[in-house]
């Protein structure tokens, strides 16, 4: 078929298309933009806020103040 066509890998008539599940929700295929903003800088700062809590729940720094927190909130965050 790529002989004949040689552009034949980029038409999606050719392919399955393959079930919606789990892991096509996660990566946020298929998903429209969210007031404007695409799903790329939304996953990217979702990851950044997730590794923010992570840092102030488990790490200990004097002096820095995401790691400066009161011991209820910090086992707050640790669940």
């Amino acid at each position: 078929l790529l002989e004949q066509q040689p552009f034949a890998d980029a038409d999606d008539s050719f392919f399955e298309e393959e079930a919606y599940g789990t892991v096509s929700a996660l990566l946020g295929e298929r998903a429209k933009p969210f007031i404007g903003i695409p799903t790329g800088p939304l996953q990217v700062g979702h990851f950044v806020g997730a590794l923010g809590l992570l840092l102030m729940a488990y790490v200990e720094y004097p002096g820095f103040p995401l790691t400066n927190l009161p011991t209820p909130l910090r086992d707050c965050l640790q669940g």
